[in-house]
């Protein structure tokens, strides 16, 4: 990315010891997906707006590395977007050019390694897989509401909150199992996770666009979403900033924050708050007991995404298979896949784990499994390595049964504060998009 772009979007006036204080419409914490919908869509409807964020790059999950050699972008977590009139919008609003990919229709085939031995599998998906899809998708129909949010019925549908892998069994959807792992990564163990979740992440909208195919960024660069977002918000997004105290009440909120320009206190009329929002993540948040009680309850995985150099035959994605777990999928942590990024000696890599482990120790389990598949690799090294943690924020199906849901979207405008983001919804850029315009929708006047 451009140095002066990067260093353009924390500019402020503040003086070594001095707090700057700046007055917005609306305080924006989290510069990722629904953080930076949200600036632009207020900002095109005359709101002043500032946008809080922890990382030196807007973003979020939205990451690209750029080869040094070719100078070619290589996409890390978020590959693909569904297509929506929201998500079309928002891409012809941001003057970005796309195209339309149906997944496979230009891969070479899949090969399937234990990577637990690094001995190659005799597997080929079951041919009916496709009829195993077709029956999950005639469940999906039953909860339209699962697209919209997690505006869920009371009672809530026993199905909902099964754990998965009793869902699978109970309507014979076992070939379609490795299809949705492979878009559930960083899900932890797909099998145990109550249903509800997985049919949010592998939903209508995902089943329908493998055949009419996802939209991608005619660049191939998916981070020019937030290049492009960058230089229309200029001053107004403050990068590499540790929030110090946040404090709402139904006048308005207060936000301050350190970063490169020293300290800053932002007074704005109301908060947006789009970060994973686990108690961790919101120490420095006046939170009500309500909160903290709601967001005590969630629990997270811990995905990595990156790009592995090497001068040997990993030229085809590779599936980590495990003949002897159910459905072949491996009990982590550990490698879900690699896929060929199209710059040669350059793989695609995606690790899962329940809880967190420090990049250098993932990274030396990446190459170290890598290194010991039984296809010459040759010489394995990271080019690049993401951390998303917390990942998939979710909760207990008694929970769930009992209202979770109906009480953590109570919260929305209590003291000020309006919540989006994946634990308000799912981990899908445009389904985001559309949450948080709905949201946003209700809220400017």
């Amino acid at each position: 990315f451009s140095t002066a772009l990067i260093l353009s979007v924390a500019v402020g006036a503040s003086q070594a010891g001095r707090t700057t204080t700046i007055e917005r419409d609306y305080v924006i914490i989290g510069g990722g997906s629904s953080g930076v919908y949200s600036a632009i869509y207020l900002k095109d409807k005359g709101k002043s707006v500032a946008v809080v964020e922890a990382k030196d790059i807007l973003g979020g999950h939205t990451e690209t590395y750029v080869d040094p050699v070719t100078s070619s972008p290589i996409n890390l977590a978020v590959i693909y977007f569904q297509t929506n009139q929201v998500a079309k919008d928002y891409f012809a609003r941001l003057n970005i050019s796309t195209i339309t990919h149906v997944p496979g229709s230009s891969q070479n085939p899949t090969q399937y390694y234990n990577y637990a031995t690094g001995e190659k599998v005799s597997y080929s998906p079951s041919p009916d897989t496709g009829s195993a899809l077709q029956a999950y998708a005639a469940q999906l129909v039953k909860y339209p509401y699962l697209e919209t949010g997690f505006n869920l019925p009371s009672p809530v549908p026993e199905d909902l909150l099964l754990k998965f892998g009793d869902f699978v069994d109970k309507y014979q959807l076992g070939p379609a199992v490795r299809t949705i792992w492979n878009v559930a990564q960083g899900f932890g163990n797909l099998l145990e996770q109550p249903t509800v979740y997985v049919l949010k992440i592998f939903g209508l909208g995902v089943l329908q666009s493998f055949t009419a195919g996802f939209t991608v960024v005619a660049s191939g660069d998916n981070h020019e979403i937030y290049d492009k977002a960058a230089t229309i918000l200029g001053s107004d997004a403050f990068l590499s900033s540790k929030i110090a105290s946040v404090t709402r009440s139904n006048k308005g909120v207060e936000v301050k924050f350190s970063g490169p320009n020293g300290e800053t206190k932002i007074k704005a009329s109301k908060l947006i708050l789009t970060i994973p929002p686990k108690l961790e993540n919101l120490r420095a948040f006046d939170l009500s007991n309500t909160e903290r009680q709601l967001f005590g309850k969630f629990s997270n995985s811990v995905y990595y995404a990156g790009t592995v150099r090497h001068n040997g035959s990993l030229s085809f994605p590779i599936e980590n298979y495990d003949p002897a777990a159910p459905f072949g999928i491996p009990d982590g942590p550990g490698i879900y896949s690699l896929s060929p990024t199209g710059v040669p000696n350059l793989t695609n890599v995606k690790y899962g784990l329940p809880s967190f482990v420090p990049p250098e120790e993932v990274g030396a389990d990446i190459i170290q499994s890598i290194e010991g598949l039984s296809l010459n690799p040759g010489e394995v090294s990271l080019a690049v390595l993401k951390t998303h943690y917390p990942f998939e924020l979710t909760v207990k199906p008694d929970d769930i049964a009992n209202g979770f849901y109906t009480q953590l979207y109570n919260l929305q405008g209590t003291a000020n504060t309006y919540y989006t983001g994946a634990a308000f919804h799912t981990h899908d850029s445009a389904q985001l998009w559309q949450f948080t315009k709905t949201l946003l929708d209700g809220v400017v006047v």
